[in-house]
Parts: structure tokens; sequence; C-alpha cells
């Protein structure tokens, strides 16, 4: 016996007289030449289809979700890695290029800035982080391997580890550097001091010079890093000491004063001859070749330019 089918219109009919709350038996007096076995089935394999169509939009919004949570860890990583190439200030020799990376893959996502964590903050170091954020940097670069020229972080990369071991040496020459000055004195042996003495002095201000030096490598500027170790002629000589009650105290205070005179000057003309030296020089060609790096990425991984490409492209990661 061939099988009955509805029209569209008497679909629609049956449809509307169910969910109004009609029976099987009224639905076959309401719709001509149409039995209540029929319209049961008929409505039957509707709600089938609907049911079906349903679930499928749902895994698909289910799907838009998780690709924009996906996109936008993503763009966390793609932003927290710009942010953490850049080096504003002196470096802080603790590790080379990949230990640095793989503490920073360790913290939770959105990344703070190390600068930027207050009192009572932690850089947590958890494993799964590591893992998790290690495998959105891997699906970062497949969708954006045909516009963002990874090339650029291989370079960072290299330089950063040139750039500790350089400014490594470039501590042991300002020191040695600073303490001959210390030892020879100015001219004709003027404010020299013991060798003892002068490698004391050196060694504390060592932080300084060195972090005097890093703003003119930064700025490549010899002016810049000479600035901050202005003559200072009378320091130690002031009024104030000889009027002090405490002679003890006194003494000490221009002591203190004769010594930090001297270790200006030492500085102000050890740092000429550090800037001249194959580190300080290649240091100055580091820094300016990390810098294009850091600019190349942080315009290629813009979130502007970088959303259109992740909504197009995919990845392993990516919802099915």
């Amino acid at each position: 016996m061939k099988r009955v089918e509805l029209s569209s219109d008497e679909l629609n009919e049956v449809i509307r007289l169910r969910q109004a709350g009609g029976s099987w038996v009224a639905i076959e007096r309401k719709v001509p030449g149409v039995t209540r076995r029929v319209a049961q089935r008929a409505h039957n394999e509707w709600e089938r289809s609907r049911s079906v169509g349903e679930l499928e939009s749902a895994r698909r919004e289910l799907a838009k979700d998780e690709q924009r949570r996906h996109s936008d860890a993503m763009l966390w990583i793609a932003d927290g890695l710009v942010r953490h190439l850049t080096i504003d200030g002196q470096p802080v020799i603790t590790s080379d290029a990949a230990q640095y990376m793989s503490r920073l893959w360790a913290r939770s996502l959105p990344w703070k800035l190390l600068s930027d964590l207050e009192e009572g903050d932690t850089a947590e170091d958890d494993p799964r982080n590591r893992r998790r954020n290690e495998w959105l940097f891997q699906s970062l670069q497949e969708h954006t391997r045909k516009e963002v020229s990874w090339g650029s972080y291989e370079d960072w990369l290299e330089n950063w580890d040139a750039i500790m071991k350089l400014t490594q040496s470039l501590h042991e020459t300002t020191l040695r550097t600073v303490a001959s000055k210390l030892r020879g004195g100015a001219k004709g042996g003027e404010d020299a001091v013991s060798e003892e003495r002068a490698d004391s002095l050196a060694a504390n201000a060592l932080g300084f010079t060195m972090a005097a030096l890093w703003h003119g490598i930064r700025h490549d500027d010899l002016d810049s890093a000479v600035t901050p170790f202005a003559p200072i002629p009378n320091l130690g000589r002031g009024e104030d000491h000889e009027a002090d009650d405490d002679r003890g105290s006194a003494s000490q205070g221009k002591d203190s004063d004769e010594n930090l005179r001297r270790v200006m000057a030492a500085c102000r003309r050890s740092i000429p001859v550090v800037w001249v030296r194959d580190t300080a020089v290649e240091l100055r060609d580091r820094v300016h070749r990390m810098r294009q790096a850091e600019e190349q990425l942080d315009v290629e991984l813009d979130p502007l330019a970088l959303r259109p490409v992740l909504l197009r492209t995919r990845c392993r990661l990516c919802p099915a």
C-alpha cells in the first residue's frame, strides 16, 4: 500500500491544531482527507527532525563559543608574548631564552607583566599551565604561519642568549675598568686609592654604572650613559659638616662623600672606555636587532590584524 504523505499546508495545519491541544480525532475531522493515523505519523516525524535540527544548532553554537574562547586564549598568548619580549631596562642575568620562555608559559592566562606584580602576587609555576600555553602557542603559529614572520621570534631568542652572555662579560669589564680608574686616580694620580679599596668601591658602584651603561646602549647614545656621572667638585666640603658637634660623624660623612665623588669621577672616565670595547659594540648591535624583532612581532600580532586570521584558519586544537 502506498504511503500517504502530507502536503506542507496539511502538515502545518496538523502542527497548528496539535499545538493548540487538539486530539487526533479532532484533527482528523478538521483536516479533510487526512486520517488520524497519518496525521500522527507525520507529526512524529516532524518532531524528530526538529529535535535533530535543534541538536545540530546547539552543537554549532557550542562550537562557535568554544572557537571564540580558543581565539581569545591565542590573543592573550600573542599579547603577553609581545609585552614580555620587550626589555625596558637592564636585563637580569638569570636564564637563557628557553628557560625564560618556559617560566612564561608556566603562568596562567591572561599574563600580568612581572614588573606589574603587586606585593603579595606570585608568578606561579604550574606544569599544566606550561603544557596548555605551549599548545596554544603552537596553535597560534599554525593559524598564522602565512601572516606572521616567526623567524623574528627565533631571532629574538638568539639575541636574548647572546645578550645574556655579553652582559655578564660587560659586568666584568666595567668592574675592572672602574677599579683601574680608581687606583690610578685623576690625571697626575690625584684621588688615587688602594687596590683593595678600589675593588670594593667599584663593586658597590657596579649596579648604578651598569644601569647608566644600559640606558646608553638602549638609546645608542654615549652622552646619555655618561650624564648621570656629572662632576661633583665640592662634595664633602660643606659647612654643615664643619658645624656638626659630632666630629666623628662629620669626618665619616666627609669620607663617604669623598668616596662618592671619586667613584662618580672614575665611572665618568670609565664609561667611554667600556663603550668602545667589542662587548659593548656587539651589545648595541644585538639590542638593535632584538628591538627590530620586537617591533615586527608587535605589528603582526596586533589583535586588530590577528583576530580575522584566527577566525578564518584552523589548527589541530580548533573545535570540530
